[in-house]
C-alpha cells in the first residue's frame, strides 16, 4: 500500500505541531575511526528540499566532525512526544565551511544567540586574538574559522507512529532518480 502523505509532509506537520522546546533536539550517530557509534543530542536548525537533508551547526573541533571525515554514515533519530511520532533517518553527512558556503553559515550565525555564538570561543588557545588588552570580546557579529555547518543529506526514512492502534509504520526510501518511495511495513 502506498502511503498517502510522504514523509516530508509528516515531519512538516509534526514540526507545526510540536510547541515545546524539546521538539527541537534529535539524536545524531557517528562512527570513529574503529566503526564505534558515538550518540549525542543535537539542535536541528533547518530542512533543506533539495538535496532532503537536516541541518545543524557544529563546531570543526567536535568529535562529530571528526568523524564524518573518515565515515560520512550517520543515523538520527528524532521523537515528537506531542504526536507520539519517530522519525529514523540514514543520512551521508558532510561539514559545510566558509570555503564555498560563506552565505550559508553567516545566516545560521546571525540565527544564533550571543551565549550560543559565545560557547565558540570557550577554550580558545589563541583567546587574545578575540579580546581586546581590556579583556571585553570583540563584537561576535562574525563567525569564527571553528564554526561550521553540518548537512544530513537524507537517504532513508523510517516512520513510526504509536499514536493510534494499530501502530503506523513506513519505509521511505530514495530511488535512484530521486524519486521517493514509500511502503508500509509491520513494526
Amino acid at each position: 500500500m502506498i502511503p498517502e502523505r510522504s514523509w516530508q509532509q509528516r515531519l512538516h506537520a509534526s514540526l507545526t505541531l510540536a510547541t515545546t522546546p524539546e521538539n527541537r533536539y534529535f539524536q545524531m550517530a557517528t562512527c570513529d575511526e574503529h566503526g564505534i557509534p558515538h550518540n549525542r543530542t543535537v539542535v536541528f536548525r533547518e530542512l533543506e528540499s533539495s538535496p532532503e537533508a537536516l541541518l545543524i551547526v557544529s563546531d570543526l573541533r567536535t568529535e562529530k566532525c571528526q568523524h564524518l571525515q573518515s565515515n560520512r554514515n550517520v543515523s538520527g533519530c528524532w521523537y515528537f512526544s506531542q504526536t507520539r511520532e519517530q522519525y529514523r533517518f540514514a543520512c551521508q553527512g558532510e561539514v559545510l565551511t566558509s570555503s564555498g558556503h560563506h552565505n550559508l553559515l553567516e545566516a545560521h550565525w546571525q540565527r544564533l544567540s550571543e551565549p550560543g555564538r559565545q560557547q565558540y570561543f570557550r577554550n580558545q588557545l589563541h583567546a587574545s586574538e578575540y579580546f581586546d588588552c581590556s579583556g571585553r570580546g570583540f563584537p561576535l557579529e562574525n563567525y569564527p574559522p571553528q564554526f561550521c555547518v553540518i548537512r544530513l543529506i537524507i537517504e532513508r526514512v523510517d516512520y513510526l507512529s504509536v499514536a493510534e492502534q494499530p501502530h503506523e509504520r513506513i519505509m521511505f526510501e530514495k530511488s535512484s532518480d530521486g524519486s521517493w518511495l514509500g511502503s508500509q511495513i509491520d513494526p
